[in-house]
């Protein structure tokens, strides 16, 4: 149950243990993670196979400045379900600040919420993920479950109901279900005449860095989706010759 619809009085207790620049990763959850200490390289920007992808994250600039009142949100789960497809109880979360239309978003406030917090970042992500926003949807799974991952590294003080092997779990959710329902989904980069990188690949990448944090049976990946190459390939595919 929400305890209040931005938790004012928890941060005034916490204080600011989390910067709005960017919370505590679990080192052993994602390689693709940007490096913020490498100045060669712009800000928001992540380099993947030699190919540079402007995911916006974590990276404070002056148009957050409307987003500050997010910061002290915290997550409690109205459902197990919540930010995983085709689930839209986000929606109905009293604690989403963009369950109403009276702030409606657009997909660059959604990278500009990665570097207000972990929270804000999920409901973001999730509302899109009900389409209330124009993007892609499986980018909308992926970072949505990206931010559970992170909500999960920083559970008492983010999410402090809930367990973190839960959230973990609706994050592998998430993440398999990128490939179920969203397979051609892309991550374009910034030069228009450069491929897009699969977010099936990336979700399967995250599913099986989550390794060592759930059980081997909650990271297998969907039935006929298997690496070939370093790249998720559903099987039939294989065999049809698609693209």
């Amino acid at each position: 149950m929400c305890r209040s619809r931005f938790d004012w009085m928890l941060l005034a207790v916490v204080g600011v243990a989390a910067s709005a620049c960017g919370d505590d990763l679990d080192a052993r959850v994602f390689r693709f993670e940007q490096d913020l200490s490498d100045a060669t390289q712009p800000p928001g920007v992540v380099e993947i196979e030699g190919r540079t992808f402007n995911e916006g994250r974590r990276v404070c600039t002056e148009q957050q400045e409307r987003f500050r009142r997010f910061q002290p949100l915290r997550l409690y789960l109205i459902d197990e379900t919540v930010g995983v497809h085709p689930s839209e109880s986000v929606i109905a979360d009293d604690c989403n600040p963009f369950q109403e239309d009276s702030f409606p978003l657009a997909e660059p406030d959604l990278f500009e919420l990665d570097g207000v917090g972990n929270v804000a970042s999920f409901y973001g992500w999730a509302t899109a993920l009900t389409g209330r926003v124009a993007t892609q949807p499986g980018l909308a799974q992926l970072f949505a479950a990206d931010a559970l991952v992170r909500i999960a590294a920083n559970q008492p003080l983010q999410a402090p109901d809930a367990d973190p092997a839960t959230l973990r779990f609706m994050a592998a959710e998430g993440y398999r279900n990128v490939l179920v329902f969203f397979p051609k989904d892309q991550l374009f980069a910034e030069d228009p005449t450069a491929p897009g990188l699969s977010l099936a690949t990336l979700a399967a990448e995250r599913l099986q860095g989550l390794q060592g944090l759930l059980p081997p049976s909650q990271l297998r990946l969907p039935p006929g989706w298997v690496f070939v190459d370093g790249e998720a390939v559903f099987q039939l595919d294989r065999f049809r010759g698609d693209d």
